[in-house]
């Protein structure tokens, strides 16, 4: 049965409308009834929801109402005719297009909201009953989009946008959704088609260029984007200096000791060390000190890795060897010569 519950305004003319609670029990605030308005019709209709639940809220109990309801002879005023007809009349009060918008959607599904009304008018299954199933404006999950409710971009893991994200209009048959990421920290997103990837440049709007640290987990962990060590210029590969694509300004590529500490043995051999993005206004260490006193400071060149450096220290070993034993050898000559 049809009750004309969408009149206009004036047919309660006599009525001035509910009072606000001083608190309503979604902590939804009533100091508006919406905030704003979405531009799609499904996002129009979930939007109805807030005010809705508003009103139920104000119009829990008769008495709030201002009249005295007689159950016994009225039945109960939850599921009222007059209750429903004051809901309604209120709801669509938010100026502009979002008028327009509540009132479309209240006419064009109007005896399925009073279904929904009569059944219990529970604010839960407002979006499954009248958005989705009624108008037919949402997609049943919130991980579906477009006309045909697709499913929303996911990760090698499974999960919508890998998890560092959400479907932007997921749940809406007029969007196709794509992927708006979390943020990794003060200062970045994540970044892909589904959040997955890490920045790859570095910005002037920060400080830190960033890494995917489990990369050989992506199956089953959601991506994680670390910082790089400081020193590091588009990216790196792990934690560390020594793990730099490039080097930040200020910055270049040195030999360094590792944890247990670095030397040259006797013999020529480099141990301890690797190479890393160094501060330009570090100190020279007594490593570099000694290099430069036995000709190899060259192994300190930004140009060169850890193995040439080694073999340019096993040479220069070799050659002063090779330089100690023809001295010896002289010596001896000179030697032989005097005893003759």
């Amino acid at each position: 049965m049809k009750l004309n519950i969408f009149l206009p305004a004036v047919a309660f003319a006599g009525w001035k409308g509910p009072e606000e609670p001083d608190v309503d029990d979604e902590g939804l605030g009533t100091s508006k009834i919406v905030e704003s308005w979405a531009e799609t019709k499904c996002g129009a209709c979930k939007e109805t929801l807030r005010p809705l639940r508003i009103m139920l809220h104000i119009l829990q109990e008769p008495e709030k109402d201002g009249n005295k309801w007689d159950e016994k002879k009225r039945g109960p005023w939850k599921t009222s005719e007059t209750r429903l007809i004051r809901i309604m009349e209120e709801l669509c009060k938010h100026g502009g297009k979002a008028d327009k918008a509540c009132a479309a959607l209240l006419e064009a599904n109007e005896e399925a909201i009073e279904k929904w009304y009569y059944d219990g008018n529970d604010p839960a299954t407002w979006i499954d009953e009248i958005c989705v199933k009624a108008a037919g404006h949402c997609c049943p999950r919130a991980d579906q989009q477009g006309p045909n409710c697709e499913e929303c971009p996911k990760g090698k893991n499974g999960k919508v946008c890998s998890g560092n994200g959400r479907c932007d209009g997921g749940g809406d048959r007029e969007i196709i959704g794509q992927c708006k990421c979390n943020r990794i920290d003060d200062q970045a997103f994540y970044e892909g088609e589904t959040c997955s990837e890490c920045p790859s440049d570095d910005s002037s709007l920060r400080t830190f260029s960033y890494f995917l640290s489990n990369e050989e987990k992506l199956d089953s962990e959601e991506p994680i984007c670390l910082r790089c060590d400081k020193a590091c210029k588009d990216g790196c590969s792990a934690k560390g200096p020594e793990n730099c694509n490039e080097c930040r300004e200020g910055y270049a590529w040195q030999i360094v000791a590792s944890p247990g500490g670095m030397n040259i043995s006797s013999d020529g051999v480099l141990q301890g060390a690797k190479r890393a993005c160094v501060s330009l206004s570090k100190p020279r260490t007594v490593l570099e000190q000694k290099a430069a006193a036995t000709g190899t400071q060259k192994i300190f060149d930004p140009n060169i890795d850890i193995k040439v450096a080694q073999e340019m220290i096993k040479a220069e070993y070799k050659a002063k060897e090779e330089r100690r034993r023809q001295a010896e050898a002289e010596k001896l000559n000179v030697n032989s010569k005097d005893e003759l």
